[in-house]
Order: C-alpha cells, then structure tokens, then sequence
C-alpha cells in the first residue's frame, strides 16, 4: 500500500472511533447540545484541510510581497478555516505554553491597532468577541483576545474591549496568504461598530461564496456557539 492509502485507512478508523464518542456523548446530553451530529463532518472537513491533502508540487520560489498595514486596518476572518478552532499552527497563543483552539475567529472582524510590519509581532483586536462583563456605568465589555492588554479595557466607538489578539512575527502574512484572515479594504471602524455583533463579518464585506463556503460556514457557526474561553492553564 502506499503512505496515501495507509494514512487514508488510519484517518477512516479515526472518524469511526470519533462518531462513537459522540454517539455516547449525545446519549447523555440535551438534544441539540452537540450539534445534532456535526461533529463528525466537522472533523472530516479540519482532516481534509489540515492533513489529508493530495501531495503538492516542488514548492514556488516566489516571494510574497513584504507586509506593511497601518494601525485601523480592518480584517475578517475565514468562514471556513477555522473549523475545530483552525490549524494547530495558526492559533493565537494565550501565553507560552497554551494554543487553544480558536473558533472566535471564526467569521470575525479584526483591526490593528498598531501598524504591523513584516518582521515585527502583529497586535490586533477582535470586535466580534462575546460580551464579558459590565461596567458599573453600565457599559458592556466584550472579548477581544486572549492576551491582557496594556490598558485593562480599549474603548472603539463606545464599545469597551478586553484583550488582544498577538500574533508573532511573519504569522499575519501566513494567514492572509492562506486565506484564514482578509483585509476588508474600504472598510470604515466606524460602519462595523455601528452594526449588530452578528452583522459585522457581512458588513466587512464578508461573502460565503459557494456551496462548499456555506456549509463550512453553518458548522463554523454552530461550533461557536457552544466555544467558551475556559480556564487558564
């Protein structure tokens, strides 16, 4: 057998032995609470786009532009590439030793909020995160990131935000060459904030494309419904 075949066989078993712990899982759980069995086309499309991949041809020699955006820069997340929380490799880093998975950029708008430069670490906050708590004035605080920012709380055109997003050097590139983040060119801050926290991806300009894009999208939306932050390592 070849190493495709055997890797295909191995990722076969692996599904059966994911579809009974979901079947065991469901049995226990409220109807509807796991997605109504979801979960396992959700871990076949992160299979197909993270490790079962047809071998590519030799690697090209061209060099992406250099990455230059200034701080307000509006991005968007991927309707379709952070199924399961995204590649292991693209997650945002909570600190030194934890990668959790990270369904909240799933669909998300995102700004920069210092100008990003290719070699340089890429700040960035989520303005499409959960709401986390209330202020005594009765401001709302939603989630921007995983990382505690300098300041306790950034404010955006009313709204106040807790936490970043850091990216290390040269990951923002990789993502935007990958398609798992967008810049939303001609996208004003203010005409997001304006929009309702479920409309803003739309109003960044974010379009499920085909078919194949709305089906991801709808397993994406379903998983970030049940994602929480969780506890800290």
């Amino acid at each position: 057998k070849t190493n495709h075949e055997t890797l295909g066989e191995s990722i076969s078993d692996g599904i059966e032995y994911w579809q009974s712990f979901q079947d065991a899982l469901q049995a226990k759980t409220a109807p509807g609470s796991v997605g109504e069995g979801r979960a396992d086309q959700a871990l076949r499309r992160w299979i197909q786009q993270n490790l079962f991949k047809p071998p590519t041809s030799a690697p090209s020699t061209q060099k992406a532009p250099a990455l230059r955006l200034s701080a307000g820069t509006v991005l968007r997340g991927s309707a379709s590439a952070w199924i399961l929380g995204g590649h292991t490799t693209w997650r945002p880093r909570r600190n030194a030793h934890s990668r959790p998975p990270a369904q909240y950029l799933h669909k998300a708008v995102l700004l920069t909020i210092t100008d990003v430069a290719e070699d340089e670490p890429a700040v960035l906050v989520l303005l499409t995160g959960p709401q986390v708590g209330e202020l005594p004035n009765g401001g709302k605080v939603f989630f921007g990131g995983l990382v505690p920012s300098e300041r306790q709380l950034l404010q955006i055109s009313g709204s106040y935000i807790w936490g970043q997003v850091l990216l290390p050097p040269h990951m923002l590139q990789e993502l935007l060459l990958k398609g798992a983040l967008e810049i939303a060119h001609g996208v004003k801050i203010q005409e997001v904030m304006d929009a309702p926290l479920s409309n803003r991806w739309a109003v960044a300009g974010g379009r499920l494309e085909s078919i194949n894009d709305a089906s991801a999208g709808l397993l994406g939306d379903e998983q970030q419904r049940h994602w929480s932050l969780g506890p800290d390592p």
